[in-house]
C-alpha cells in the first residue's frame, strides 16, 4: 500500500483509484478479521473441522482417493458416511466434479485436514498472483485483486477452487496472444470445472486462434485419458451415473442463494423451473453472440479479458459466487485504467461488483448487478477505436 503512495507521488491517484484504496483497506481488515476467526477456531479449540465450509468435501474425496478408490466418492451413502466420520452428522455433502479433478486433488489425502486446507489456500493465492503477475507501476493494484476483495476472500473462506481456475483463466487469456499453445494447455486443464470454460471456445473462436483451440483439445483429452489409466476404465460412467442421481436428488431445484444467476433468480421469484431455463438459455444465447461480436471489434486485449469475465458469470446457470475471483480481478484492471472525472455511475457499478458476495447473499441481486456490468463493458469494448491491440495488463 505504502508502494503505491509512494509510486504516485508524482501521478496523482484519480477518484476512483482513491475510493479503491479505501475499499481495499476495509477488505484488509476484513481479511485480517478471517485470519483472527482461523486462529480462535484452529489453536483455541473452537469447532475446528468445520473451517473451510466446502473444504470437507475436498479433503474427504481425497482421502477416500488414497484409502479406497476415486470410484467410492460418487457413492452418497460412503461419501457422506465418511464426512459425518470425520466431521458430524450434521455435515451432508455430495461430490459434484468430474474425474480430472481428482488428478490434483489427491494428494491432500495424505494430510491432516488443517494442513491441507492451508496448503490449499496458500497454493490457491500464490498461483493467482502468479497469473497476475505484470511489470506495469500499478502491479500493487493488481495484486490486490489477488488477496483483499471479497470476491477473493469468499472463495478462500468457501474452501473452493475458484481462485485455482480464475488463474488458469487469467494465464490463458493473457498467453493466447502471443503463446498460443500454451495458453490452450492452460485452457484445457478446466476440464476439472467445465461450466466456467464455457466462454473459452467463443473467445478463441472469435480471435481465430486455431493453434489455441488444437492445444485445449489436447489437454483437455490428455486429462480424459489420464483419469482412466489412473483410476479405472468406468470412471467417467460412474461419475455420470452419480450426475444423474444428483439431479433426481432434487439439486438442480435448490433455491441457493450463493448462485448469482438468471435461472436461480427466477427459480427463487416465480418457483416456475420452466421459465427459470428459458430465460437462462435465452440470455446465454445473447451474450454468447455479444461476447463474440465484442472480440471481433475490439482490438484491446484487456476488454476481451474484462467481457471474458463478464460472461462467464452469466453463460452458464451452475456457478457460484466462489467461483468469480477472475471478475474481481477483471475489475482491477478497468480501475486502473480509469481516468478523472469518474462518475458516481462507474463508482456504483464497480462497488457493486466489489461487494458481489455481500450484495448476492443479501438481496439475491447478484443476476442483476451481473448484467449490469456486462452491458457496461460489451460497449465500451465496441466504442473504443484503437489502431493496435492492447496488451492486458
Amino acid at each position: 500500500m505504502f508502494a503505491l503512495l509512494r509510486q504516485k507521488s508524482s501521478q496523482q491517484l484519480n477518484p476512483l483509484q482513491t475510493y479503491v484504496l479505501i475499499g481495499i483497506i476495509i477488505s484488509a481488515v476484513y481479511f485480517l478479521g478471517f485470519v483472527v476467526f482461523l486462529y480462535e477456531d484452529w489453536f483455541l479449540g473452537s469447532n475446528s473441522n468445520i473451517t473451510g465450509r466446502d473444504f470437507p468435501a475436498f479433503w474427504t474425496a481425497a482421502r477416500l482417493i488414497v484409502e479406497s478408490s476415486a470410484s467410492v466418492i460418487y457413492d452418497p451413502t460412503i461419501f457422506i458416511a465418511e464426512l459425518q466420520k470425520t466431521f458430524g452428522d450434521s455435515m451432508v455433502m455430495l461430490w459434484p466434479y468430474p474425474p480430472t479433478e481428482s488428478l490434483f486433488l489427491w494428494p491432500l489425502g495424505f494430510m491432516t485436514y488443517k494442513t491441507a486446507y492451508i496448503i490449499f489456500a496458500v497454493i490457491s493465492v500464490i498461483t493467482l498472483v502468479f497469473a497476475c503477475k505484470t511489470s506495469r507501476h500499478n502491479f500493487f493494484l493488481y495484486i490486490s485483486a489477488c488477496i483483499f476483495t471479497p470476491l477473493v476472500t469468499f472463495s478462500l473462506y468457501m474452501g473452493q477452487n475458484g481462485l485455482l481456475t480464475s488463474a488458469l483463466l487469467i494465464a490463458g487469456i493473457r498467453l493466447s496472444p502471443t503463446r498460443p499453445f500454451l495458453a490452450g494447455l492452460l485452457f484445457g486443464m478446466m476440464i476439472i470445472k467445465p461450466q466456467l470454460a464455457a466462454m473459452v471456445p467463443i473467445y478463441l473462436i472469435a480471435t481465430h486462434n486455431w493453434k489455441a483451440i488444437a492445444a485445449t483439445s489436447l489437454s483437455a483429452g490428455t486429462l480424459i485419458i489420464t483419469t482412466l489409466l489412473v483410476f479405472n476404465t468406468h470412471i467417467w460412467t460412474v461419475y455420470f451415473s452419480a450426475l444423474l442421481f444428483y439431479s433426481h436428488y432434487g439439486v438442480g431445484e435448490i433455491f441457493h442463494i450463493g448462485m448469482p444467476t438468471v435461472y436461480m433468480l427466477v427459480l427463487l421469484l416465480t418457483k416456475n423451473v420452466a421459465a427459470a431455463w428459458a430465460l437462462q438459455i435465452g440470455l446465454s444465447i445473447a451474450i454468447a453472440f455479444a461476447s463474440f461480436h465484442a472480440f471481433k471489434k475490439s482490438r484491446d486485449q484487456l476488454m476481451h479479458f474484462v467481457i471474458f469475465a463478464a460472461g462467464i458469470a452469466l453463460l452458464t446457470p451452475y456457478i457460484y459466487i466462489y467461483d468469480l475471483p477472475i471478475l474481481a480481478v477483471a475489475l482491477i484492471c478497468l480501475i486502473s485504467r480509469e481516468t478523472s472525472p469518474v462518475s458516481l455511475y462507474k463508482i456504483l457499478l464497480y462497488s457493486s461488483i466489489w461487494l458481489l458476495p455481500i450484495l448476492q447473499l443479501s438481496t439475491k441481486c447478484g443476476a442483476i448487478i451481473l448484467i449490469w456490468f456486462y452491458i457496461h463493458v460489451y460497449f465500451t469494448a465496441i466504442r473504443q477505436k484503437f489502431t493496435v491491440p492492447n496488451r492486458l495488463i
